[in-house]
């Protein structure tokens, strides 16, 4: 006759059972590894939003992108309020057009900082939120709201800005490039200040040519300013790892933020020393981004 085990007794583990005994599992016994969350994407792994590190990255990376945003449309605005101050003067009605022109660069900067916010309150990638600014338009009318919203920081500057777009480009899907732009814009405008000149000239360019694996997009902003910093070939691209700024009270996300948008696209990005131009002389630096051709807005692809 066999005689019941005591309930209150320890029981030998059941066949197969390896924990250790000793501590209870979960309550995180001075030998364990420390906690640390993931989760999967269908990039692959990445950290879990509650690690910190990311959380910093996170939020240094949307502080900047919407400081960006808000300063060109406190600029636009500065710039329409003083036109309709010049036309109470001159007692002549101010011209619509300008208006609507700097309400419409106003307008399309707060839709991105709308979807910037959105995207971190949801918790999904900050790259989401860099379409088109209107949501439809296409690549000429990306880098042209970019354009636009940094540019009366450059009037300010007395730097001269063009943009040249062929046509077979303008409805061709944006993606991340406004952002991309708006970056390179700025850190060429610093650079031009820089050399303590009161004049320079960027320019930025787009056009479509064939690639390895099909048509790509070569976009390209060259100034004439101080030039990118001087670095070993195999550290090239230090310029673009997060927090890497050569500038005095620079933060080192611009570029950081540009390649991670341009790799989302498919595409590279590079920073490189600029020919000197025939007429002045004078060297820069030039934003290189090649992408693969994306579709039109209306779906074919080209």
């Amino acid at each position: 006759m066999s005689i019941p085990p005591d309930p209150s007794s320890p029981q030998p583990p059941p066949p197969g059972d390896r924990r250790p005994r000793g501590r209870k599992p979960g309550r995180g016994g001075k030998n364990d590894p420390p906690l640390r969350r993931t989760i999967v994407r269908p990039a692959g792994l990445a950290v879990d939003p509650i690690d910190s590190a990311f959380v910093t990255d996170r939020l240094t990376t949307l502080t900047h992108e919407l400081a960006n945003l808000l300063d060109g449309s406190m600029r636009c605005l500065t710039l329409a309020q003083r036109s309709v101050g010049r036309s109470v003067e001159s007692g002549t009605a101010p011209t619509a057009q300008e208006l609507a022109r700097h309400l419409e660069t106003v307008q399309a900067a707060m839709r991105q900082m709308s979807e910037l916010v959105k995207c971190a309150m949801q918790g999904v990638p900050l790259s989401h939120a860099h379409a088109s600014p209107d949501g439809a338009g296409g690549l000429a009318e990306a880098i042209r709201h970019a354009v636009e919203v940094m540019m009366p920081l450059a009037d300010e500057r007395g730097i001269r800005l063009s943009v040249n777009v062929p046509q077979e480009l303008i409805d061709v899907a944006a993606g991340p490039v406004f952002a991309v732009v708006t970056n390179a814009l700025r850190n060429s405008i610093e650079a031009i200040e820089r050399t303590g000149r009161a004049d320079g000239a960027i320019d930025v360019t787009a056009r479509a040519e064939p690639g390895r694996s099909g048509r790509c997009v070569i976009l390209e902003i060259a100034d004439d300013g101080e030039g990118p910093p001087d670095l070993p070939i195999r550290g090239g691209d230090s310029v673009f790892r997060l927090g890497y700024t050569t500038k005095p009270g620079g933060s080192g996300v611009g570029l950081a933020v540009s390649r991670e948008l341009v790799q989302e696209l498919g595409g590279t990005i590079q920073l490189m020393r600029r020919e000197a131009d025939p007429a002045t002389a004078r060297t820069g630096a030039l934003l290189r981004v090649t992408f693969p051709l994306p579709r039109r807005i209306d779906g074919p692809v080209l």
